[in-house]
């Protein structure tokens, strides 16, 4: 298949279409694309900063943030649950579904135009975020063949333990900046 045709099975199991993420879980040469789409999905997320590391780093922290969050969604899946799937047949589907993410280069535009701009970037986030929690449930119901309700729990635990972990580490690093800022003003 091409980087097309790719492109095209993002956009069915976008729609929701199991037999979409069946072929997506079970296709290998998925993977790179899949990579891509995040990649893509990365600088367009950090085009607002128009700095080289910025656009270099996100895809690559976003990436690792997608094999975390798949990773979490595995195991809970298999361990927790008692589905029957694999990491990368988890991974293929739900790296395709960042096709998504790509309408946030429409921030690019819409940046400029004063609080319209980053009013609509947050309306936009919040439709892709929702839609994707959507999507991601279906995809581990269909990848492990879980009840709709176990698949709906597992997305919702590991969301929930994200949210958890992002809150933690933004508590150490805000008190860590601040004693070292104390430490200096001696």
């Amino acid at each position: 298949m091409t980087f097309g045709d790719y492109i095209l099975q993002g956009a069915e199991i976008l729609q929701i279409k199991p037999k979409a993420i069946r072929e997506a879980a079970g296709d290998g040469k998925s993977l790179p694309f899949g990579v891509a789409f995040i990649a893509i999905a990365g600088v367009a997320m950090a085009l607002g900063s128009w700095t080289l590391p910025g656009l270099i780093l996100f895809p690559l922290v976003l990436l690792a943030r997608v094999a975390l969050h798949t990773a979490l969604i595995h195991f809970l899946s298999t361990s927790g649950f008692g589905g029957q799937g694999t990491y990368a047949g988890l991974f293929r589907p739900v790296a395709l579904s960042w096709l998504f993410d790509w309408v946030l280069v429409v921030g690019l535009v819409v940046n400029f135009v004063p609080l319209l701009g980053p009013a609509l970037m947050i309306l936009l986030g919040l439709v892709i975020t929702l839609w994707k929690l959507v999507v991601d449930t279906v995809i581990v119901e269909t990848v492990y063949g879980l009840e709709r309700h176990k698949a709906i729990a597992v997305v919702g635990i590991v969301i929930a333990l994200l949210i958890a972990l992002a809150l933690l580490f933004s508590f150490l690093f805000g008190a860590a900046f601040i004693g070292s800022w104390l430490l200096t003003r001696g």
